[in-house]
C-alpha cells in the first residue's frame, strides 16, 4: 500500500512539472508570437527585442521552469520552443522560411561561376575530403540532389 501511495505521489509531482513545464511554453510562445505580430520588419534585432521583453515579463516563469524540469528538458527547450513557434506563430515561420531562402539563395550562387570539372580536377589532385564536399555540394547547389545525396553519403 506505501509503495502505491509513493509511487502515486511521485506521479503526480511529475505531472505538475511536465504540466508547469507546459503552461511556461504556451505562455512565452503566445506572448513572443504578440510581441511579433506588432512589429513589421522581421530581422534578427526585432527578434532579440521581442525575447528581452518576453523573457523579462515572464522571468519567475522561467526560473520556475528551470527549476522543475529535469536537466534533458531544459536541454531541449530551445528545439521545442522553435518547433512551437514554427507550427504556431507566423511571423516566426515567416522570418525563418527567410532565412532559409536567402540562405539558399547565398549558397547557390556562390555555385554559380564554378564548373563540377574544375571541382573534380582539384579533388584528383588533392583528394582532399573538402574538396569532395565541395563537389557534392556544387550538385547540391544546383539541384542534382540524388547525385549529391549519394555524395554527402
Amino acid at each position: 500500500m506505501k509503495k502505491k501511495l509513493l509511487l502515486g505521489i511521485l506521479f503526480s509531482v511529475s505531472i505538475s512539472f511536465h504540466i508547469k513545464a507546459q503552461d511556461f511554453l504556451q505562455k512565452f510562445e503566445k506572448e513572443f508570437c504578440t510581441c511579433l505580430s506588432g512589429k513589421t520588419n522581421y530581422t534578427d534585432e526585432t527578434f532579440k527585442t521581442c525575447s528581452y521583453e518576453v523573457m523579462s515579463k515572464l522571468q519567475k516563469d522561467f526560473e520556475n521552469f528551470h527549476n522543475s524540469t529535469a536537466n534533458k528538458n531544459r536541454n531541449d527547450f530551445m528545439k521545442d520552443l522553435m518547433i512551437r513557434l514554427i507550427n504556431n506563430c507566423d511571423p516566426f515561420y515567416i522570418h525563418m522560411a527567410d532565412l532559409k531562402k536567402t540562405g539558399m539563395d547565398k549558397f547557390r550562387n556562390d555555385y554559380k561561376e564554378i564548373s563540377i570539372d574544375s571541382l573534380k580536377n582539384k579533388f584528383t589532385e588533392t583528394k582532399l575530403l573538402a574538396d569532395y564536399w565541395e563537389i557534392a555540394n556544387w550538385y547540391f547547389a544546383h539541384n542534382e540532389n540524388e547525385q549529391a545525396e549519394r555524395m554527402y553519403k
